[in-house]
């Protein structure tokens, strides 16, 4: 263990304390023990010291529960162990509640502690390591981004594909577009793609499927962004599983940083998966007339917050124009939540859609490429914070 330890030792009998004090001092891998007898000034001096273990003996001053408690809660970093008469299975469930992370009793050899201090410490040679880093940095965490609405015809799908080609710009080689469709997928006529490999090709495989056999089915297009596609004829619902679905996210996770999915808007297994595991949820809609935004409402509530959390939802009106029969404000009433961004309505999206393109990639400058590409903008510098928390 290269780094030194500091060290709070509480024990009201000042001889034991001593003890163990003088047994810590004469490790070279202890930097510092400090003895506390008194119960309020261990937890007064593990707020000032801020140690890196605590070592707590049960005494009748205090009952060691809420001296744990209390130094727990004022200096959550320190690792604490605590030495008690005797160990039953009592004091070692409710030693773990409190978060101790050893129990030992009095009778115990006073040396085994350095062994212990030692082990636990090595705990953070754990943070050096590249799977550490990609667990705690949001910055290398694989957001799932699924794109859906009330009804069809609304740009789902046309959005789907502008936004992953606008993440790849700014995220080269770590955007997938995924076609959840298992009937009547678009992504790959927009992109102008003919598909050699689909998910729904796995469904034929014996034995486990595993990462690689998934990733195989990407397909590469020239904008920078993947493609995957469940399927490239209809299939009957369910033929992708919800064990191959999971795998699926699992194996994405791995490779990508932004996973874009273009989501079917049935509530069933294979879109409640979905759902369930995406960071931000794009709830596509129209001001074109009041059924759609009747029907977004009831989509909202049906899957906020049961499948998606309320946070998680980012209201996009698409086609924006002039002729729209319903007013933002009226939608955003009825909803109870704002309207995130607007796309407005662009002969140059519609365009680009005919030629098998993306408009970001034809006409990068027009209203509704710029309005993704600050969408994909915002995500972008979003994903790599923590996000919304709770107060």
């Amino acid at each position: 263990m290269n780094d030194s330890v500091s060290v709070l030792v509480h024990s009201c009998d000042s001889e034991f304390g001593r003890l163990i004090q003088d047994v810590l001092q004469s490790s070279d891998v202890i930097e510092n023990v400090t003895h506390a007898t008194e119960p309020f000034e261990a937890v007064q001096l593990a707020a000032s010291l801020l140690p890196a273990v605590v070592i707590i003996c049960e005494s009748s001053m205090m009952p060691w529960q809420e001296v744990c408690s209390y130094i727990g809660l004022v200096c959550p970093q320190s690792r604490i162990i605590l030495i008690v008469e005797h160990i039953d299975q009592d004091k070692i469930d409710k030693a773990m509640l409190l978060g101790v992370r050893q129990v030992l009793a009095c009778s115990q050899d006073p040396n085994s502690l350095v062994s212990i201090i030692e082990q636990l410490q090595e705990l953070d040679a754990v943070k050096n390591s590249m799977d550490y880093l990609k667990a705690t940095d949001p910055k290398k965490w694989a957001r799932l981004i699924a794109v859906s609405g009330a009804k069809g015809g609304i740009g789902k799908t046309t959005i789907t594909i502008n936004l992953g080609v606008a993440l790849a710009q700014d995220n080269p080689g770590s955007v997938v577009i995924w076609d959840a469709y298992s009937q009547f997928g678009d992504v790959a006529s927009l992109m102008g793609v003919t598909p050699a490999r689909v998910l729904t090709d796995l469904t034929e495989v014996i034995g486990e499927i595993d990462d690689d056999l998934i990733l195989d089915q990407i397909v590469h297009h020239s904008s920078g962004a993947d493609i995957l596609l469940t399927a490239d004829k209809p299939v009957p619902a369910g033929t992708i599983t919800d064990s191959l679905q999971e795998h699926v996210i699992k194996a994405l996770r791995t490779k990508y940083r932004f996973i874009v999915v273009d989501t079917p808007s049935a509530i069933q297994s294979e879109t409640i998966k979905i759902f369930s595991k995406c960071w931000r949820f794009l709830m596509i809609t129209t001001l074109k007339e009041i059924t759609g935004a009747t029907d977004t409402f009831k989509f909202l509530h049906l899957i906020a917050p049961q499948y998606v959390q309320e946070n998680a939802v980012l209201i996009v009106a698409n086609r924006v124009g002039r002729g729209d029969k319903v007013k933002r404000n009226d939608l955003e009433a009825l909803l109870e939540k704002d309207i995130f961004l607007s796309i407005p309505e662009d002969a140059e999206i519609t365009q680009a859609n005919n030629f098998g393109h993306s408009v970001i990639e034809d006409n990068p400058r027009c209203p509704s490429a710029r309005a993704i590409q600050d969408l994909a903008k915002h995500l972008t510098e979003t994903a790599s914070t923590f996000g919304d928390r709770k107060k």
